[in-house]
């Protein structure tokens, strides 16, 4: 089974599961519905994301083994979410980050160029960044939803008391 058919049936699998997860809890009514069509484009994008995070990830393993696609994707994961968030989100990295930042990247390039035993085939370490982003782009944007989402909050004000019923449900406990 090549990567992109075991990303598929993983992303087909979960898809299953998160169905029949939402069919059998119960209702919960949100504060503030999110419009249909704002719901499927965020679900659309953290779909696309997961998709190329996961077939990148297996394509990289398929070209440069477990290890080394592994180390590769996870250990730029980190670098492209702080550089994004920078971007996207305005945060700032400050020194200590800056230097998470580039010992990260420093990392990265001892264990590509360096001779362990592992074999670094660079088609495999290109495709690995590549996962690492789609993994980025999915937890960017559930920052800034989430962002998005408090700053609503806070433009709606803090919940007010509705006369009559609260002081009914206070009498009755």
């Amino acid at each position: 089974m090549g990567p992109a058919t075991l990303s598929f049936w993983r992303c087909v699998a979960g898809a299953v599961l998160l169905l029949a997860a939402r069919l059998l809890r119960p209702r919960v009514r949100a504060a503030a519905p999110v419009p249909l069509d704002r719901g499927l484009l965020r679900a659309g994008a953290t779909g696309v994301g997961l998709a190329v995070f996961k077939t990148a990830y297996f394509a990289a393993v398929a070209a440069t083994g477990l290890a080394v696609a592994t180390v590769v994707t996870f250990g730029a994961g980190p670098v492209l979410i702080a550089l994004g968030a920078r971007l996207t989100l305005g945060e700032r990295l400050g020194r200590a980050g800056l230097t998470a930042v580039a010992g990260a990247l420093a990392g990265l390039g001892v264990l590509v160029l360096g001779s362990g035993s592992a074999v670094v085939r660079p088609w495999g370490v290109l495709l690995a960044p590549g996962s690492a982003a789609g993994y980025s782009a999915m937890t960017l944007l559930t920052r800034l939803v989430g962002a998005a989402d408090r700053s609503a909050r806070r433009r709606r004000g803090p919940a007010r008391a509705v006369p009559g019923v609260d002081q009914h449900h206070r009498s009755a406990r």
